[in-house]
């Protein structure tokens, strides 16, 4: 296993940056420096609004003089543009993200979070395998719950394809609670501002989770294959899940048995009306889902499956 590892990554509000931080930091011996791709101060944000270029060539000086057996950067940057290649440099691109061949010339080893792009890359050549997102056990647990639970909710963000699926459940009378940025932001809050919470913080999810019996996972439109984040932690929440079906989706979890999927409004409204009257398939979805992310889906998982490859 490598010893010295560089985490090159943005410090996402999402957490991605920190669960690969904590995943990395559990392997014995291990030595891992994070290099944030951007400002996570007050002061660095000024000095990168007075000059990008300078405060980038700056972050790329700092990651080309690193001694490091392993670098793993979470997305490209294209304003690193004298990043040294490396065959110690691995990519995980995850949804939606961008690349040049330039760019990718820079790595040995290349990983999508989502199949679906891996016909936008410029090339093949250092592509390794597909690599999903995952849950982290010490964030992602069940949290102390309501006795009488509020049935559906669903953290999201705004996104046309959410918005679909809400005005439908919204016609069909099963439209769930919402959490998100679409709280006094958008046309469906004013048609129906009793179903429309603010925004989380990440810290309060689980909370949140923890007072109903069902999650709805809409995907966003940059999803194209696999799922998000959002199906892996809420396994680890322990709440039963009514996810969006995707391609490739069945190969992480197993429809019927660790959540129910739909793909149009009709076995939408099914499977939540199931999910609604049936208490005991709701613990039954809730216990295989965790048994399966606890065994599968971590990002212990994911960092021991970067390693083996190197």
């Amino acid at each position: 296993m490598p010893k010295n590892i560089l985490l090159v990554a943005k410090p996402w509000r999402g957490g991605l940056s920190n669960y690969i931080n904590r995943a990395l930091k559990a392997f014995p011996n291990s030595n891992v420096n994070f290099v944030s791709t951007y400002p996570d101060s007050p002061l660095e944000y000024l000095n990168y609004k007075i000059n990008k270029k300078d405060w980038h060539d700056k972050i790329v000086n700092q990651i080309n003089d690193s001694k490091y057996d392993v670098a793993l950067f979470i997305n490209s940057q294209s304003s690193f543009t004298n990043l040294a290649h490396s065959n110690k440099n691995i990519l995980w691109l995850t949804d939606g993200a961008k690349i040049t061949k330039n760019e990718l010339n820079r790595f040995s080893g290349v990983y999508l979070s989502d199949l679906g792009y891996l016909k936008d890359l410029p090339h093949r050549d250092n592509f390794v395998s597909g690599l999903p997102f995952a849950y982290d056990p010490i964030v992602h647990s069940p949290m102390p719950s309501r006795r009488k639970k509020r049935f559906c909710c669903s953290i999201i963000n705004k996104d046309l394809n959410r918005d679909e699926w809400l005005k439908k459940s919204n016609i069909e009378g099963v439209m769930p609670d919402v959490y998100g940025n679409y709280f006094l932001r958008h046309r469906l809050f004013w048609r129906n501002p009793s179903k429309f919470h603010k925004t989380l913080k990440i810290y309060q999810m689980g909370k949140v989770y923890g007072q109903y019996e069902v999650s709805l996972n809409i995907h966003s439109s940059v999803i194209m294959e696999g799922t998000n984040m959002r199906s892996f932690e809420c396994a680890g929440y322990g709440i039963a899940q009514l996810i969006e079906m995707k391609p490739g989706l069945e190969a992480l979890l197993e429809p019927e048995k660790e959540f129910l999927g739909f793909s149009d409004i009709e076995s939408y409204v099914t499977q939540f009306n199931r999910l609604k009257n049936d208490s005991k398939l709701r613990i039954k979805l809730v216990e295989n889902a965790k048994k399966r992310v606890a065994a599968e889906h971590t990002y212990q998982h994911r960092i021991n499956t970067i390693f083996k490859n190197l």
